[in-house]
């Protein structure tokens, strides 16, 4: 197997796109808790101002929908930022 054909096995055409595991880790851990501490806050917090199971589920699972969708864009921005930085 020659060179080209590893990189384009393994997805890697370039060797600079690579980034550090810790790294990786470190913004996944970011990602993952703002997209699931706001959605904890309003179950807990909802548990003690209302008995009903139906309005304590709507408005969390309205709370993860948003978090999801912040989650996304900070995840965008995340990797844009680690790209340009890698390029300097």
């Amino acid at each position: 197997m020659d060179k080209d054909h590893e990189n384009y096995v393994n997805n890697d055409s370039k060797k600079g796109n690579k980034i550090d595991k810790s790294t990786f880790y470190y913004l996944s851990t970011i990602v993952a808790l703002v997209m699931t501490i706001p959605g904890i806050i309003t179950l807990i917090t909802m548990r003690f101002y209302t008995d009903s199971l139906i309005l304590q589920l709507s408005i969390t699972s309205f709370v993860f929908l948003i978090s999801l969708i912040f989650s996304i864009k900070i995840a965008k921005l995340l990797s844009i930022r680690v790209e340009h930085k890698q390029f300097k």
